[in-house]
């Protein structure tokens, strides 16, 4: 990592996944939702941020040159952005929500190992507290 800038991590776990696959199947329902959010983050996303599927129903975002309080703002904006949509599938219709995890170089760790482990602590813990959420790294 370059001292001289900040970064933030974060890691976004579509909530409710298994749920959406067994009501409305895996292409039409939860293959389709996660495409969806995908196609969100990518447009919400700056040219110079980075964007990946980190795991089944994970995504991990890096935001070069940005503060964790700006990351926050911008990750609260995406979960906006993407629970005001609605997916039709197999005659029913739902909803996207996701729970986010947030860690920021250098308030959180020193190398890109720490910051990824603590964003996902942070993830584990909006989990604990219901999902739908983004949970910024507190220690302890």
């Amino acid at each position: 990592m370059r001292k001289e800038q900040p970064l933030s991590v974060v890691i976004l776990d579509m909530d409710n996944l298994k749920e959406i696959n067994d009501i409305y199947g895996h292409v039409t329902g939860g293959d389709k939702s996660l495409r969806v959010l995908a196609d969100y983050l990518k447009r919400m996303c700056r040219a110079e941020d980075t964007l990946c599927r980190f795991g089944g129903d994970e995504f991990l975002i890096i935001l070069h040159n940005t503060a964790a309080q700006v990351a926050y703002e911008r990750t609260m904006q995406m979960k906006e952005a993407t629970s005001k949509t609605k997916i039709t599938a197999d005659g029913g219709e739902f909803g996207i929500k996701f729970s986010g995890g947030m860690a920021a170089f250098p308030i959180h760790g020193a190398t890109n190992a720490e910051i990824i482990i603590r964003a996902d602590e942070a993830l584990y813990k909006a989990k604990q507290l219901g999902r739908d959420r983004v949970v910024v790294y507190q220690p302890g």
